[in-house]
């Protein structure tokens, strides 16, 4: 969902956030300085050691696939809208989202808010941490292999279950994204394989764009929509596997044992800072937080939107124009991420990387898919029709382009504002990004996604 690293409570130790200005003495700050470079040259001198045994092509990998296994379940149902609606009637959607989010919320606000009741918990005992993941990963397929037993006709699942199912599934998604976040990111920081977050994150977008892929490559056969949650759901089945998997073979290598060994070194500035860390943050960056909950609640509200649009014309069918119209989504705003991305990482100066660095060009972009989101409610409504559902299908893409321009942008905004304020008093640069603003833009996110669940249909 978020093109930043989300690292709960795994903040930078001698690049990180600082200590509260008021509260130290000068002796304190040097002994607290000095705990700082302890902490840093114990986990330097583990990374440099254990770099030399794991390539880091290979922990990207374990990272990827644990990233993917988190996020493709309930993608995978999202997708296959066209078998629910047949079995669970057209407000399934709603249903469904409304379970998944508000148990990913409160997974993810129970983790943060832990890591503030007790800091040193987040670098205490990191191969446990691995292994509470894996438990997560093992719910995620249990729901798979159920719901491909209800697909098959092998088993009836009631609505109500369907609902306890994708609620736990939203707290097993939000708690392994934050822990596999968590341990991404020591390895980033810690682990001399600087892109281990970054493939996480990575992994988090293909459980998005694998089940979309499937879906689109399998409509023009007119496959029944059975047939094709079947195939949807075993697809989703592997890559959970494949995440349990990476995650196993990722706690036996050499570089994750000697980060868990070398983790308690920084416990204590943990235990001392984080709190303040975390207050200084959440100013820092709530107008950009502000700006991904408006977002996010904008692109759930629209995906569950579908179900009342009506079908135009001949293609597709009626009964898959919803399934068209979210992969749509989905391909289109990884689309508006890639691109957004490309512009700002290019060396150069242009006027176009120039205006996604400021927030009021980012608003303005968002109050462009504000109205085109307006345009979709109404022609649910009937306020106006077309002769196609190409139009709509225009709409929905561009609203897209623009969701996953307005993430990465507002993201990067946020990211450049941390990272011109690290250290230990909060007044260094640092390029590395900021990992506990980036769960707090996760957290964003999510909650946005809960808000656009939660949103009032309007009634003609």
């Amino acid at each position: 969902m978020a093109d930043t690293e989300r690292l709960l409570g795994s903040e930078d130790c001698h690049a990180g956030d600082g200590v509260d200005p008021a509260a130290p003495t000068d002796r304190a700050l040097r002994s607290r300085q000095v705990s700082f470079g302890a902490a840093s040259a114990g986990l330097g001198a583990a990374a440099v050691a254990a770099s030399a045994d794991n390539p880091a092509s290979w922990l990207d990998a374990g990272f990827f696939v644990v990233g993917m296994a988190s996020d493709i379940t309930f993608n995978t149902s999202v997708l296959s809208v066209e078998y629910l609606r047949t079995q669970f009637g057209s407000n399934v959607l709603v249903i469904i989202g409304q379970a998944q989010f508000w148990g990913s919320t409160l997974a993810m606000l129970a983790l943060f808010a832990l890591g503030l009741q007790f800091p040193a918990l987040l670098v205490q005992n990191i191969t446990g941490q691995s292994m509470y993941l894996l438990a997560l990963m093992t719910y995620m397929a249990g729901v798979n292999i159920l719901l491909l037993l209800c697909a098959v006709g092998t088993w009836r699942l009631s609505i109500g279950l369907l609902q306890v199912c994708m609620f736990m599934n939203g707290i097993a998604t939000g708690a392994s994204q934050g822990l596999g976040g968590r341990l991404s990111g020591f390895m980033t920081k810690f682990g001399s394989v600087p892109t281990a977050a970054s493939a996480q994150m990575s992994g988090v977008g293909f459980g998005i764009a694998f089940p979309t892929v499937l879906q689109l490559s399998l409509m023009p056969f007119n496959a029944p929509a059975p047939g094709i949650a079947v195939g949807s759901y075993f697809t989703a089945l592997v890559g959970v596997v494949c995440g349990m998997v990476g995650l196993v073979l990722l706690s036996r290598t050499s570089s994750f044992r000697r980060i868990d060994e070398a983790a308690h070194l920084v416990e204590e500035p943990f235990r001392n800072n984080y709190r303040n860390w975390a207050t200084r943050r959440l100013h820092q960056v709530a107008p950009q937080s502000a700006v991904l909950v408006a977002n996010f609640s904008t692109g759930v509200y629209l995906a569950l939107l579908t179900t009342r649009l009506p079908a135009k014309g001949a293609l597709p069918l009626p009964d898959q124009l919803p399934t068209l119209l979210i992969g749509v989504t989905n391909a289109c705003d990884f689309l508006g991420r890639f691109l957004t991305l490309l512009c700002l990482q290019q060396e150069s100066e242009s006027k176009l990387k120039h205006a996604l660095r400021r927030m009021l060009v980012v608003l303005c972009a968002f109050a462009v898919r504000f109205c085109i989101a307006i345009l979709c409610v109404a022609y649910g409504l009937n306020m106006w029709s077309a002769d196609s559902n190409a139009f709509i299908l225009s709409l929905y893409a561009c609203g897209a382009v623009l969701g996953g321009t307005i993430t990465v942008a507002t993201t990067q905004s946020a990211q450049t504002v941390c990272m011109r304020t690290s250290g230990p008093s909060m007044d260094q640069m640092s390029p590395l990004p900021c990992p506990l603003a980036g769960q707090i833009m996760f957290l964003a996110c999510i909650f946005g996604c809960l808000i656009g669940t939660m949103l009032p249909y309007p009634t003609a």
